[in-house]
């Protein structure tokens, strides 16, 4: 009789408000980060990372607000990848766009990510949680330990299920400042947990250019089923990069040091976001950022704050990742056993506010104001009171570490479900991935 194991691979991301020394409401400007040159490997990865993302987002065909991160899933999945073997292995290639360099180019790109840098902080931990006893594949071990930084650490789930369990989330809190508790709810470890993998993200970002919180005002924000609600709205007017194109217009708002960047895509129709979607991907996003230009734009931006929950197991389903949840997955470089994919569950967090940037945006503002120009033309206006998408990319590497969408600024909550009319075997052993993200973008400031 085979032996039911339990695999577990989990995702998290999110943010504290720092501690950032200030004077008289300023800070001392930051500068340009300047990074190295990344590997052709790592190149080919964010190709892979970037297309799975748009490919995912579109399958989900959300109508509430969403929120997915393309650079979690896609690394949980290469710690996946490096125990897969034959037609599983060969299905997480087509999906993802792995090939024999993904662990060296994810692992680059993880590094370079993980550097630190003045206004941010930002940290990609990955551990492998394995049972006692259980040999795992030196393979396995080796590219989990040198290309994802993540150390074996033994526990006993047979014997001590629950002390697993929360020693497993004590380790998640602590990754994420205390952001994430109980990730692993009772149940979810069993005495059949042979290992669970953990991915986990934690970014904390200063704006380039504050959102004066004395500008913040209450004004009417479109909702996706087309009645409108208040929304608390930020305004700034400053240098942007920004474009106007047929049906939509994008905004570049940069993070402290100009590495990281939200990019805001806005339909000029209130009900235009679902076909925007629809036709958008990543060599679109690409082009058009890259046809950006530097403006004067008096931007209307809405605070929001939301989390989302969802199983991914359909949406990857239909986009061809079925081997890997049927009695026919091949993880032989695992371990030895019989293991498969029972469920991938992706929880994010995002919070957006005014005091990202309160420092650089305090200093470019005064330089503008104080600069000798001719008459400028009237600035370009980006008043995102309806429904737009919205991206956060690594501007290094091209990364997309985030995509998500927002419908409703009040909305806090949202569970994405996904309706499918695919049916895939239950396996007769699991191999179950479980993905919890929190993100938290554009932190608050400290009291």
């Amino acid at each position: 009789m085979l032996v039911r194991q339990l695999f577990c691979g989990l995702l998290l991301f999110a943010v504290a408000s720092p501690a950032t020394a200030q004077l008289d409401g300023f800070r001392e400007p930051i500068p340009t980060h300047q990074r190295g040159a990344l590997p052709d490997a790592t190149t080919g990865a964010v190709t892979g990372l970037n297309s799975f993302g748009y490919d995912l987002f579109s399958q989900l065909k959300a109508s509430d607000n969403a929120l997915i991160s393309p650079l979690s899933i896609t690394t949980a999945f290469g710690m996946a990848y490096a125990g897969a073997a034959g037609g599983t292995a060969h299905e997480m290639e087509r999906v993802f766009g792995f090939s024999s360099d993904t662990h060296v180019g994810l692992g680059s790109l993880i590094a370079d990510l993980n550097t630190e840098r003045d206004g941010r902080e930002m940290r990609i931990a990955n551990r492998v949680f394995a049972q006692e006893g259980l040999h795992l594949k030196p393979g396995f071990e080796a590219i989990n330990r040198d290309s994802y930084e993540s150390p074996i650490e033994r526990l006993n789930f047979y014997v001590d299920t629950e002390a697993s369990r929360e020693h497993i989330n004590d380790w998640v809190e602590e990754q994420t400042n205390d952001r994430i508790k109980d990730l692993l709810p009772g149940g979810s470890v069993t005495q059949d947990t042979r290992v669970v993998l953990t991915n986990a993200v934690y970014l904390n970002s200063l704006w380039k250019h504050e959102f004066l919180e004395q500008s913040t005002r209450d004004r009417d924000f479109t909702l996706g089923d087309g009645s409108v609600a208040t929304a608390s709205m930020m305004h700034q007017t400053d240098t942007f990069r920004y474009g106007e194109f047929d049906g939509y217009q994008m905004l570049e708002m940069p993070y402290a040091g100009d590495d990281l960047s939200m990019v805001v895509i806005l339909p000029d129709e209130a009900d235009g976001l679902k076909e925007l979607v629809d036709a958008y991907d990543e060599e679109r996003l690409e082009s058009d950022f890259d046809s950006l230009s530097h403006e004067q734009v008096r931007v209307a931006f809405p605070k929001f704050e939301y989390e989302a929950t969802m199983s991914l197991k359909n949406p990857l389903v239909e986009m061809g990742l079925t081997e890997s949840f049927s009695n026919g997955a091949d993880f032989s470089n695992l371990a030895d056993g019989s293991f498969a994919i029972s469920d991938v569950l992706h929880k994010t967090f995002i919070d957006v506010s005014e005091s990202g940037t309160e420092a650089a945006a305090a200093t470019a503002i005064a330089i503008g104001l104080t600069s000798v120009l001719p008459d400028p033309p009237e600035p370009k206006e980006f008043t995102a009171d309806q429904s737009f998408l919205f991206a956060i990319r690594d501007n290094h590497s091209d990364a997309l570490m985030f995509l998500g969408q927002l419908t409703d600024p009040s909305s806090d909550k949202v569970v994405m479900s996904y309706e499918t009319t695919s049916t895939v075997p239950e396996p007769s052993a699991w191999l179950m991935a479980m993905a919890a993200l929190a993100c938290c973008t554009g932190s608050r400031r400290s009291s």
